[in-house]
């Protein structure tokens, strides 16, 4: 358990930028750390191939927006003002169940806490398309994995 705090934007434990604290500890981290340089402009798998050292990944839309808001909309973190991978298929955050846009988010993010996730575990992935988020105007929408886009990749502590 780390006991120093962070706050956003602060340099995290592996040389990373702090773009989120969920306020305790619990399941083992309570902070995440976005790595300082892009991966790109390439293609999806070009960003899931290459996910770098372990404990490192590609962020899901969720992690993806706090991205956005806590470091781009602040000036930190040295972002393009261009379009990033997640690590989801855009059929994912669909609404399906009746439930919120926002409640699905949620949900599946804190089902997905795990690390060792694989990106849709592609194999079975579901949708032609990947979610990923326009840094430049704030907007989500799809885009085909042979499209070009910026990655980068995060942990937790």
């Amino acid at each position: 358990m780390w006991t120093t705090p962070y706050d956003i934007g602060d340099e995290g434990p592996n040389g990373g930028i702090v773009f989120y604290d969920k306020g305790d500890y619990f399941d083992g981290w309570r902070y995440m750390e976005v790595m300082l340089d892009d991966w790109g402009p390439t293609i999806w798998w070009g960003v899931m191939i290459g996910a770098g050292p372990t404990g490192w990944a590609v962020p899901n839309p969720y992690e993806l927006e706090q991205m956005y808001l806590n470091l781009y909309l602040n000036d930190l973190g040295d972002f393009q003002g261009d379009v990033y991978w997640s690590s989801e298929a855009y059929c994912c955050w669909t609404n399906t169940s009746g439930r919120s846009d926002v409640e699905n988010r949620l949900l599946s993010y804190y089902t997905s806490l795990s690390f060792g996730r694989s990106a849709n575990k592609a194999s079975g992935m579901r949708s032609s398309h990947v979610w990923v988020l326009d840094f430049d105007s704030g907007l989500s929408f799809d885009l085909h994995p042979n499209e070009e886009a910026y990655g980068r990749l995060i942990r937790r502590f």
